[in-house]
């Protein structure tokens, strides 16, 4: 039962959004009212290991302060991997509508400032060409994104918003693969250029009537 009339009105506000700002703004009311924004705040977990996260934020801030760029180099290429600490676990990322532990939020934050301030400043020692093998390293170490569309013939659809949020917010990954309507949809993503792709994120350019009985057979017959 919703006591707060405030959360069904951000939940409303949520299921209607029209684009991502506002489905955000709504997320971020409804973490405060629904007591995720305290977990958020509240760094301790045994979800990850926040102590070395922690560490590893603090040296980062401490490198930068002392501008020893040597020690922060070191830092980043150890630690630039998706799992550090464990703050790749799901769990962490379901709790909350937006974001999840401040605590990694700021560590993500800090690294990605420290790397802007190499590439961005000139630093004594650090020639442009060891600059670019020092991100050529870092992108190895990192790896790249990439995004799997899963399948599920008409609700494959939905794939269309989630590449359009990734879109508009410069986050689409160059690597798309899917499975059934999802590998359909990453076809269609892959023989668009740039310039193209606006226009066929426009849900009426696609006659999506073509999968309405494709998907009421899939459903009854449990498979997409």
């Amino acid at each position: 039962m919703i006591r707060d009339p405030r959360i069904k009105k951000f939940r409303k506000m949520l299921a209607e959004a029209p684009n991502y700002e506002v489905w955000k703004a709504a997320a971020l009311e409804l973490d405060f009212l629904e007591g995720s924004a305290e977990w958020k705040e509240d760094f301790a977990s045994d979800l990850y290991h926040y102590e070395l996260i922690y560490d590893r934020l603090s040296n980062l801030k401490q490198y930068r302060q002392q501008n020893d760029f040597e020690r922060l180099k070191r830092a980043l290429r150890e630690g630039l991997h998706h799992d550090l600490g464990n703050m790749g676990n799901p769990a962490l990322y379901t709790h909350s509508r937006v974001g999840t532990k401040h605590l990694v939020e700021e560590y993500i934050t800090q690294v990605c400032e420290s790397l802007d301030y190499l590439c961005d400043h000139p630093v004594p020692g650090f020639p442009i060409s060891e600059k670019l093998q020092f991100f050529r390293d870092t992108l190895t170490s990192y790896g790249r994104p990439s995004l799997l569309l899963s399948g599920g013939a008409t609700l494959g659809m939905f794939h269309f918003g989630v590449i359009k949020a990734l879109w508009e917010k410069g986050l689409l990954p160059q690597v798309i693969a899917g499975s059934s309507i999802g590998a359909i949809i990453a076809g269609i993503l892959g023989v668009h250029t740039d310039a193209e792709i606006p226009e066929m994120l426009v849900p009426e350019n696609h006659n999506l009537k073509a999968w309405k009985w494709r998907g009421l057979l899939s459903a009854v017959r449990g498979d997409g």
